[in-house]
């Protein structure tokens, strides 16, 4: 870990501070009893890009609604007197460091203000610089911020945004900005396999995905599982949410076999059959959980093989298709819900980290009263 007792550049970074006009953002709280922090956020910008990107020695960005996890370490900035947290990842040729926002902001916890209002912050900011101190243009960093976007929402387990890449020289003077931000999703803290302690693990993701990425096939392959993850992860309702993680399964299982990974099945085959073989290959067990009962009596009395293809297929089929008799609904009941989404959800987290060749640990989604913080377990598949 390195000191950081006097870092200039970083004190001018402009993502923790009011963003110039035309966008203007706000946060107060009412005086009534009771009332809850507002954020809210207004204007608009045309993507652009102001100044000279070319020939720079780093580029910051802001991260809007990451983890609020402490991540590697605190430090006080200079001019500061509340510290943030700084986290530090070599990815490739590059160094980035994580600055994270200081908890208290003018006498309000920020975060708490964010999550009762269900809105957005710039929760940490991002710089990218060379490993061997070269200058680059910011364009030849894009494909690292296009992993940064995929990779960190799929940690999170919603959409973060990355907004205004700002350039600087190398006398650490601002020479450009680029006037644009992605999509993200409202601030909640949503169930993930990701927390803070296993924030080190990110470095060989971002590498992995970067790499993969260079191929059109795996680019639009994982872009897609990342945004099905996602949007499986909020279960509203969790009826639509299981179909999607199912349907992230198949796509896991199609894309192995199709990259040669698995041996090729014949076409009628069917899906449970399909990611039965993807869920081999990666070396995740078939079973059923012993913590999820509901959903095990449901595959021992209605599937046989009796495993968590079967069921999950099985399950996703008869929420998708209408019954074909009004009168034998026959629609599983909650709890069967409840834990066929957590484990569909878990084995596509799980698949798309074997296809990133992820050998860490991660959070597991079988619990229903919550877990300890750093409660995490190996991979399935880990080498030891």
């Amino acid at each position: 870990m390195r000191s950081y007792t006097t870092v200039e550049r970083h004190v001018r970074f402009p993502h923790f501070e009011a963003v110039p006009i035309p966008l203007s953002a706000h946060l107060w709280r009412s005086s009534q009893p009771g009332a809850r922090y507002t954020f809210q956020t207004s204007g608009d910008v045309e993507r652009q890009t102001i100044g000279d990107p070319r020939r720079i020695s780093a580029v910051a960005l802001g991260l809007i609604n990451f983890v609020n996890d402490s991540l590697d370490g605190w430090t006080t900035l200079e001019g500061e007197e509340e510290p943030r947290t700084v986290s530090e990842l070599d990815v490739d040729a590059w160094h980035l460091t994580f600055w994270g926002r200081q908890p208290l902001r003018k006498g309000l916890l920020w975060g708490e203000a964010s999550e009762q209002a269900g809105s957005y912050a710039f929760t940490h900011a991002v710089e990218i610089c060379r490993r061997d101190e070269q200058v680059f243009d910011l364009a030849d960093a894009d494909a690292l911020r296009d992993a940064l976007f995929h990779v960190l929402s799929f940690a999170k387990g919603r959409l973060v945004g990355l907004a205004l890449p700002t350039a600087y020289d190398e006398a650490g003077a601002a020479v450009a900005v680029r006037w644009e931000t992605t999509i993200a999703d409202p601030w909640t803290q949503p169930l993930s396999w990701f927390e803070g302690s296993l924030f080190g693990g990110l470095a060989g993701l971002l590498d992995r995905y970067v790499r993969l990425s260079g191929d059109e096939f795996w680019r639009l392959v994982l872009r897609r599982l990342v945004r099905m993850v996602i949007s499986a992860n909020e279960p509203n309702p969790v009826d639509v949410s299981i179909a999607t993680a199912v349907a992230a399964l198949e796509l896991l299982a199609w894309s192995a076999e199709s990259a040669g990974f698995v041996p090729a099945l014949p076409s009628d085959a069917s899906a449970a059959d399909r990611i039965r073989r993807f869920l081999e290959w990666a070396g995740i067990s078939l079973a059923v959980p012993v913590e999820l009962q509901a959903l095990a009596d449901r595959a021992a009395t209605r599937h046989d093989p009796a495993d968590a293809p079967a069921v999950l297929a099985g399950l996703r089929n008869r929420l998708v298709h209408p019954p074909k008799k009004p009168r034998q609904l026959d629609w599983p009941d909650g709890a069967v819900m409840r834990e066929a989404w957590r484990l569909a959800l878990e084995f596509a987290e799980l698949g798309i980290l074997r296809l990133l060749d992820y050998q860490g640990n991660y959070r597991h989604r079988r619990h229903f009263r919550g877990q300890w913080v750093g409660a995490t377990e190996p991979v399935p598949w880990a080498r030891f």
